[in-house]
């Protein structure tokens, strides 16, 4: 997959945000996030990264069209 959607995940495990970063985001892949606030983390900051600060019920098929859109 070239797109990692995480849906409310908070990035406070250590062990998956390693797993994350070296098997997928070093992979030069986006990730996209959907949480209700901003997970605080360093790979939102330094790796191709897009919040939707929204719930998932929140998510509007124009929101999802976009992400699709958007995953190159």
């Amino acid at each position: 997959s070239e797109l990692l959607v995480v849906i409310g995940y908070g990035f406070g495990d250590d062990g998956i945000n390693h797993i994350i970063e070296t098997k997928y985001l070093t992979q030069g892949k986006k990730m996209i996030i959907i949480d209700i606030k901003k997970p605080s983390s360093r790979l939102i900051d330094d790796y191709r990264t897009e919040v939707y600060e929204k719930s998932l019920s929140d998510m509007s098929m124009e929101n999802w069209i976009e992400i699709k859109k958007n995953c190159g």
